[in-house]
């Protein structure tokens, strides 16, 4: 949108002094507005010819990744003819108005002055110019960057916001990166089992008693259940657990064979728990009731209370359907029938997840900063063509290239990080709510 409001701008501008002409010739305004206006509209629709199919192919090729890394599926191409419809109307009614108001300033400028200025927009018309004109900004060429930054605020600010939205684009990959990475290793460090076994079978189908005793194994209790009509997960764990070892926030341990819980720290900050609080918990057998003695920093959003307490709400006094064990491959003697998953499969999994997200992610970054760049360089491009008579008259009394490039770089530096600022600071603000979101 950015793009397309300083690009159909820029188009209706650049013929302040071609309609001047006209203006003098007995042209009469509104007929010339009309005609810039389809001037603007006639270049937005050969834009879309080039950008509607290009913006289909990568939407299906981001699609296509993410279905074939989340879901197993190689869709064909498709096109959703409303959203290709609704795009091309959108982008010729944006360029419509755009173009209809800055014609309108063109064709309402006094014809001298029109014909007089080249580019249509003489410096010190405006209060804000006037009085920058007044603050010390070193010498002739720092105040010909600041007269040059000022002589066009829209712009200008156009250029900010593109910089900031490549630079936001370009941002988003690594700070992407160091929150999936960051959660993932938050998500299991409190436990420490180097497998896990888990029953194909329904329900609680295993006794858990049949295990204890031993070293390296320890049966427990992993189901479902919602708390203020949020999912969580209920862990079930032997009152001297040896596999979870999680850091307190507040509080203690529950107690064995008590209806006292503890909650993931973060969840429970996020939904207003304290210790102390009871709390109602919806599990498959029904509603059942804690009292919160402490909270987690688990980095998740979870209950954990005793497993014997928790196997006969679930109606299986002593039953079991998880085995936790520090052997990788442990051998066990189960009745039924198992799954066994390593932690290094989990990282391995865990892996391959935040690949595809950064994988995704990063594709659709690469189209944001490429469009933002490109409007950057367009923007640019077209102010120094518009000064090109400035530059011109600077070298015919005596500049040399390199004071003229000197003077590029103290115009451009200043917006470049403004820009830098304004992309950086909304991903840094977004990347640490993101962190309070998921907890």
């Amino acid at each position: 949108l950015v793009l397309l409001a300083s690009t159909t701008t820029t188009l209706i501008t650049e013929r302040t002094r071609e309609v001047a002409v006209m203006r003098a010739l007995g042209g009469r305004s509104r007929p010339l507005r009309r005609r810039l206006r389809r001037i603007a509209i006639a270049i937005t629709a050969v834009g879309l010819a080039v950008g509607l199919p290009l913006g289909v192919l990568i939407s299906n090729l981001i699609a296509r990744m993410v279905l074939e890394e989340f879901v197993g599926v190689t869709p064909d191409l498709a096109v959703d003819w409303v959203v290709v419809v609704a795009s091309a109307v959108g982008a010729l009614i944006g360029a419509r108005l755009v173009a209809a108001r800055a014609a309108a300033r063109v064709t309402r400028l006094p014809l001298a002055e029109a014909l007089r200025d080249r580019d249509g927009a003489p410096y010190g018309r405006s209060s804000a110019q006037r009085f920058a004109a007044r603050i010390p900004t070193g010498g002739l060429f720092a105040r010909l960057a600041t007269r040059a930054s000022l002589r066009r605020p829209a712009r200008t600010v156009a250029v900010v916001v593109q910089i900031a939205a490549a630079v936001g684009a370009a941002f988003l990959v690594p700070s992407l990166v160091t929150s999936v990475n960051g959660f993932n290793a938050a998500s299991t460090a409190p436990w420490t089992w180097e497998s896990r076994t888990e029953s194909r079978d329904p329900g609680l189908p295993f006794d858990a008693g049949a295990l204890d005793g031993l070293d390296d194994v320890e049966a427990g209790v992993y189901s479902f259940g919602e708390i203020d009509d949020w999912e969580v997960d209920v862990f079930g764990l032997a009152p001297d657990t040896r596999f979870f070892e999680s850091e307190l926030r507040s509080g203690r341990w529950p107690s064995a064979g008590s209806r006292e819980a503890m909650l993931s720290a973060g969840f429970a900050g996020r939904r207003g728990h304290e210790v102390g609080d009871v709390i109602s918990i919806e599990l498959a057998s029904g509603p059942a009731d804690f009292v919160v003695v402490g909270t987690a920093d688990d980095a998740g959003r979870a209950l954990y209370v005793d497993r014997d307490v928790l196997a006969a709400d679930l109606g299986a006094p002593g039953g079991a359907n998880v085995v936790w064990s520090s052997d990788p491959a442990p051998a066990l003697d189960l009745p039924v029938a198992t799954d066994v998953v390593t932690a290094d499969e989990m990282a391995a999994e865990s892996r391959a997840g935040r690949d595809a997200i950064v994988t995704v992610f990063g594709a659709i970054g690469v189209v944001v900063a490429g469009v933002a760049a490109l409007a950057v360089v367009s923007s640019m491009t077209v102010s120094l063509y518009e000064r090109r008579h400035e530059l011109a008259t600077l070298q015919a009394i005596g500049a040399r290239r390199r004071r003229l490039r000197g003077l590029l770089v103290r115009e451009l530096v200043p917006i470049g990080l403004v820009g830098i600022v304004g992309g950086v600071a909304p991903v840094s603000y977004t990347h640490l709510r993101a962190h309070e979101t998921i907890l």
